[in-house]
């Protein structure tokens, strides 16, 4: 996770994922429902993740920018350890892998041929870079 940017008149974050396979890199934008999409999806083809991003998770609208930042770097975080989870259990996904690549972008044909590197990526406002976080997984 390398940041996020305030989309849709500033009402939501929009987290960007820098994933990698082989010698291909690409960025993927997703906002936080879609990741709450994702794990709903995942747990109805049998994946059990526990700690899975909740559709509650908002922040309070009487926060200041500042609090509100800190709260995205907060869900920033949540959502790199999810991505990691679901990067350990690769081996587990078996039709719900499908769900995960679509989700990243990977384009389905490549996905067991090379392995698969991810960090999901936040920009706060004022266009600071937030310390990156990598994730590595074996070969898919």
């Amino acid at each position: 996770v390398l940041g996020f940017e305030m989309g849709y008149g500033d009402k939501f974050a929009v987290y960007s994922m820098r994933v990698s396979k082989g010698n291909t890199a690409w960025v993927s934008k997703r906002d936080y429902s879609e990741f709450c999409d994702l794990h709903t999806r995942l747990r109805a083809t049998g994946v059990r993740v526990l700690r899975g991003p909740s559709s509650f998770s908002a922040p309070p609208y009487e926060l200041d920018d500042l609090a509100v930042d800190v709260f995205h770097m907060g869900q920033q975080t949540q959502l790199q350890e999810y991505l990691d989870r679901l990067l350990t259990i690769h081996d587990n996904l078996a039709e719900a892998e499908e769900v995960f690549f679509n989700f990243l972008d990977v384009p389905v044909a490549r996905s067991r041929t090379d392995s698969l590197t991810s960090s999901l990526t936040s920009v706060p406002e004022e266009g600071e870079l937030v310390e990156a976080l990598f994730l590595e997984s074996g070969s898919f």
